[in-house]
């Protein structure tokens, strides 16, 4: 479950167990649709066999509803809404009371959001330097890379370089890293357009080379483990969004 800012906006959260039957979500909508609310979050946690937790944020902002109301309604209907309560806020943040492991491919993930990841790469920078923190990061990707590779690849067996392609942009877009543009397969070659890559994104138009280290060394690796050439492979950003570029292009080939 993530947090949301009010923004200004007289938004509130509902947290709502549903039992897992045809119409739950449905119940749901119709009671905002009644009033005129418009959902604007939703999102979703399995909590026990045939359950599941919704975390909603509905927009109240200039409408004459009271909020304690809108809880009445959620709760006269057993069969849709096993429980549900308002979630708590502080200021400007509403937050789910319910701790939810999230997971991405049936395994656990954690949300790093821009202020973790940019404190992370710029603390190496300020402690190593930039040489030194640049190698770090990189091998950080690099390792990131083969596990990706290693774990996905059990369930989804990889032949060939444009079916890994497809799983890396299946993993990376469904772990909000980035959307792969397009790509191509030339010889010993796979060229990569990637854009909103978020490595990138965090020095957009401020650098003055590539910007990419973790994310060049975890395409080293994957595609390492994906033609069978370890440590045969070399990565470079061509374009890169930190430069002012609408993209970030690599060009992965064999050395």
């Amino acid at each position: 479950m993530v947090f949301i800012y009010k923004d200004g906006r007289d938004l509130v959260g509902y947290e709502a167990v549903l039992p897992n039957v045809p119409g739950a979500i449905r119940y749901i909508a119709s009671i905002t649709e009644k009033y005129g609310l418009n959902i604007v979050y939703i999102e979703e946690c399995t909590v026990s066999e045939g359950n599941d937790l919704f975390f909603i944020v509905v927009d109240f902002t200039d409408k004459d509803v009271d909020p304690e109301m809108l809880l009445k309604e959620f709760r006269r209907n057993k069969k849709y809404v096993t429980s549900v309560e308002m979630s708590p806020s502080f200021k400007n943040v509403i937050f789910p009371r319910y701790f939810c492991v999230k997971t991405l491919g049936g395994l656990r993930v954690i949300l790093m959001g821009f202020a973790n990841m940019k404190g992370l790469l710029n603390g190496l920078k300020k402690q190593l330097g930039e040489e030194a923190s640049s190698s770090f990061i990189y091998h950080l990707g690099y390792g990131v890379g083969r596990e990706l590779y290693d774990i996905y690849s059990k369930y989804t067996p990889i032949e060939g370089p444009e079916e890994g392609v497809k799983l890396l942009e299946a993993l990376t877009k469904g772990a909000s890293w980035c959307e792969l543009i397009s790509y191509s397969i030339k010889g010993d070659k796979i060229i990569l357009k990637l854009g909103k890559l978020w490595e990138c994104e965090m020095l957009r138009g401020m650098a003055d080379k590539p910007t990419s280290n973790y994310v060049r060394g975890m395409l080293v690796s994957f595609f390492e483990k994906v033609l069978d050439k370890p440590g045969g492979l070399v990565a470079i950003e061509k374009k890169c969004i930190g430069q002012g570029e609408p993209y970030c292009e690599f060009e992965i080939k064999i050395i």
